[in-house]
């Protein structure tokens, strides 16, 4: 191997045992300490167990589950990103929710089975102006925040 690498660039002179003994095998502990900043998964592990807590509460209606979100100390920006998660909806899922909304909801609304009965939910912000992504809800990693008066922005 290292014959066709001193081929391709001639002035290549090491070998692959001389890379691995000077080459960094994983990220530096400084390159780790900054993904971990930018990074919302330390926070979701953080909370977890809250979530779980918040989802394990008997509620009768969606509206209950707002309540009890708004009523807990987890934003409802990271709530909702404990639920993208959940859901395995990222963020191109996003964009595309946006953009076709129209066409996904074209009553505006949202009809759904709750406890063996019919309700339904009108949007009362999406969809955004521009394209919806995870700083714009607020639940990227370097963006997550609280979000006004604890609202869901859905």
């Amino acid at each position: 191997m290292n014959k066709i690498l001193t081929m391709l660039h001639p002035n290549y002179q090491r070998t692959v045992e001389e890379l691995r003994k000077l080459a960094s095998m994983f990220w530096p502990s400084e390159l780790s300490r900054q993904e971990a900043e930018l990074s919302i998964i330390p926070k979701l592990i953080e909370t977890q167990d809250q979530f779980i807590a918040i989802l394990s509460v008997d509620v009768s209606s969606l509206e209950g589950l707002f309540q009890i979100v708004n009523s807990s100390n987890m934003s409802a920006n990271l709530f909702l990103k404990h639920l993208l998660v959940l859901a395995d909806f990222g963020g191109e899922m996003l964009q595309r929710l946006n953009s076709q909304f129209n066409s996904i909801f074209p009553l505006g609304k949202l009809d759904y089975l709750w406890n063996t009965q019919n309700y339904n939910y009108s949007f009362r912000v999406l969809p955004v102006i521009g394209q919806l992504n995870n700083s714009k809800l607020g639940i990227s990693g370097k963006k997550q925040r609280k979000c006004p008066e604890n609202n869901l922005f859905i």
